[in-house]
């Protein structure tokens, strides 16, 4: 009968972990931006389409900044020029069935909606320091989303989907996590919402960066380590840990400082069983996470006849901000402060004292890999990121940093001002990730730039450190609110307004059998305390 219970338990978990799948991916759907913003999005893109069409790892570099996003080689036997991307592999790779999905949508596209994707109609006049007038587009993008390039947007469009089902897998990993350690349904459910509604998070599912999926990487790693720590698990899970580890420095070199962190879990949750059996499932988790990461090696001397060379050239050693400038910077610049753009963080502090006393290893873990991610960062010459919003280079552990508050969400505060404190916290959360999606951040920065840069006000620390251009402040009052494909859609109806109708179909029924499942789930699944130490 217990067998029974737990199978059935596992069942109904893995319906509601479906359904919530469904629903936040549709939903970020919903919430598109509708187009690939920054030059290393389209440089990622560009290595998307050569594999998806050709098979081939050169790319066209981009028209209006050729020197940028990559290196160029020339072949020896044919004197041949070719360009190749320094971004990791890993995100171009996970793009390319959406690409494929939008060579399959484009033919249904018709002729009254090739401008929907032509925004560029944000222009101001400025007065440059000789007395001239400059006319600038505030939506400068990487590539031409008018009409006569209808495709190339399109597609554009359709492979930036990835990202939305990426961070919405990142949701469902955290819920599944905290549903493995023991939390009920109902507070792994509400960390799930959190995470997708409060944090920095649903900003990055509109966007086509790469951490979107080393986010899900380390997470459904984390997740599997944890679900192979139990007495009867399977030595696969520890596999799957090892491969997904791969894919998040598969996906960007520098996360391989998360070795450290992971490794010292592996360790904790080994060393419990018989030492055959933790030297097996130690070895095949370094056998999954290097048969990955040897890829790098491979696509590195295809690509330079070099397993060491990267692409990135000389900013391999731009290690040249002081630490502590880049420290303060990456947890609380008004620009790029981590505890400014997810303020849940701080709910997390506070609740890792009860969650380290009842998951030491995996707390370890949390605080580790919170520390090398960042001390690893601090003195990079762009610690901030470029144009993007909040601190980028450590989206890929924030949702696991944001797994220690399920202990106010299991059991909150009994005195009524610590409650009225966590509801206001989630708010203001809310308010600040919110702020993230109406405003598009490269609108802003585009501004913040060609307003500033003909004056002697350098633009770029004003982004990182004046409080009165931060995003979390300026963005209310910012008069451009075009971060929204779907109002566009409504203009020009045709295929991409049709799928807007499949997003919100979608996402309407995903909510209807969330709800649904939840109902059967607490009523089918039993209460339970969080386990103790696995």
């Amino acid at each position: 009968m217990a067998d029974l219970e737990i199978s059935t338990n596992k069942r109904e978990t893995r319906r509601l972990a479906w359904w919530l799948l469904s629903a936040f991916f549709f939903f970020y759907l919903l919430c598109s931006g509708g187009h690939i913003y920054t030059p290393d999005g389209i440089i990622m893109f560009r290595l998307t389409r050569s594999m998806a069409k050709a098979g081939r790892l050169d790319i066209r570099p981009l028209e209006t900044w050729p020197e940028f996003g990559g290196m160029e080689t020339i072949d020896p036997a044919t004197g041949e020029k070719h360009f190749y991307s320094k971004y990791g592999i890993g995100a171009s790779l996970a793009a390319a069935p959406f690409y494929w999905i939008g060579e399959v949508l484009l033919p249904l596209s018709g002729q009254k909606e090739r401008d929907v994707f032509d925004q560029n109609h944000w222009r101001k006049k400025y007065k440059t320091n000789n007395g001239t007038t400059r006319i600038v587009k505030l939506r400068n993008l990487f590539y031409d989303p008018r009409r006569e390039n209808f495709d190339e947007a399109f597609l554009s469009f359709v492979t930036s989907w990835s990202n939305a089902l990426l961070i919405a897998g990142t949701i469902v990993g955290l819920f599944m996590i905290a549903t493995c350690l023991g939390y009920s349904v109902n507070a792994a459910l509400a960390l799930a919402l959190l995470a997708g509604l409060a944090s920095p998070l649903w900003h990055y599912s509109k966007t086509f960066f790469s951490e979107p999926l080393a986010c899900l990487a380390v997470v459904w790693s984390v997740y599997f380590t944890v679900a192979g720590a139990k007495v009867n698990a399977p030595r696969r899970a520890w596999i799957w840990a090892g491969m997904l580890l791969g894919v998040a420095v598969l996906t960007k070199i520098s996360h391989i400082v998360l070795v450290l962190p992971a490794g010292i879990l592996i360790l904790a949750y080994a060393t419990r069983r018989p030492r055959r059996e933790a030297f097996i499932r130690i070895a095949l988790f370094g056998l999954a996470f290097a048969a990955v990461v040897g890829m790098i090696g491979v696509y590195n001397t295809i690509r330079f006849s070099t397993p060491m060379e990267t692409g990135y050239g000389t900013e391999v050693n731009a290690w040249q901000t002081p630490f502590w400038e880049g420290l303060s910077g990456l947890l609380f610049s008004s620009g790029r402060g981590l505890l400014v753009y997810c303020p849940l963080l701080i709910l997390s502090v506070l609740a890792f004292p009860r969650f380290v006393r009842r998951q030491p290893a995996l707390g370890v873990f949390v605080a580790l890999g919170m520390c090398v991610l960042t001390i690893f960062y601090a003195r990079w010459h762009m610690w901030e990121g470029g144009w993007c919003r909040g601190p980028r280079f450590l989206l890929p552990i924030v949702p696991i940093l944001l797994l220690p508050l399920t202990e106010f969400l299991e059991s909150p505060p009994h005195h009524l001002a610590g409650r009225i404190a966590i509801i206001t916290l989630i708010a203001v959360s809310f308010l600040v990730a919110l702020s993230g999606v109406i405003v598009n951040y490269h609108d802003y920065c585009s501004w913040l730039r060609f307003e500033f840069e003909l004056n002697p006000r350098r633009y770029y620390e004003m982004m990182r450190w004046n409080w009165s251009f931060a995003p979390v402040v300026r963005y209310w009052v910012f008069p451009i609110k075009d971060y929204f494909l779907l109002r566009h859609a409504l203009e020009f109806p045709g295929l991409v307004f049709g799928l807007f109708g499949v997003f919100l179909t979608g996402f309407l029924v995903s909510v209807v059998g969330l709800w649904r499942q939840w109902h059967r789930s607490i009523t089918t699944v039993p209460a339970k305390k969080p386990s103790s130490e696995l």
